[in-house]
């Protein structure tokens, strides 16, 4: 399916502030605000959903602007992208965060995390939680991607 607009994540707001919009009428400039658009996106959006231009401004009818937008929502292509948002933010949320120190980066095999020895054939990781193993093994994965010549050299020596 293609991308679709940046702009259907704005539209549950967008439609509860146009349902509470005291004029009869949005121009596009009260349509770059409710969508989140550019100028130009506005203007496209506003003859899409059957703007008309008076004067210099585009206009369009509240009432024909919400029906718009809300067949867009009730629409099979707005429902898909809404549930693969859904499935998104909640696959998220279940990642992990590690607390690293900021040296990690530059770690070389000469300066191993605190808990960590290497040794002839045997790797030894002391730790005192989980969050804590999982913090010493993202650093020992830095520091063999930061210096992996030396820990190839060194695990061919032993």
């Amino acid at each position: 399916m293609p991308r679709q607009p940046e702009w259907y994540q704005q539209l549950p707001t967008a439609l509860a502030m146009i349902r509470t919009f005291p004029a009869p009428v949005v121009d596009r400039a009260g349509l770059e605000i409710l969508l989140h658009v550019s100028r130009r996106a506005a203007i496209r959006l506003m003859h899409r959903f059957g703007g008309y231009q008076a004067g210099r401004t585009f206009l369009i009818a509240r009432e024909d602007l919400l029906r718009q937008l809300e067949a867009i929502r009730d629409g099979d292509t707005y429902q898909w992208e809404s549930r693969r948002r859904e499935r998104l933010d909640q696959a998220l949320q279940k990642r992990i965060v590690i607390q690293v120190t900021s040296k990690v980066g530059d770690r070389k095999l000469a300066n191993l995390p605190s808990g960590v020895r290497l040794e002839r054939r045997r790797l030894e990781i002391r730790f005192g939680s989980m969050e804590e193993l999982l913090r010493q093994l993202f650093e020992f994965s830095q520091v063999i991607s930061n210096d992996y010549d030396s820990f190839c050299s060194w695990i061919e020596k032993s």
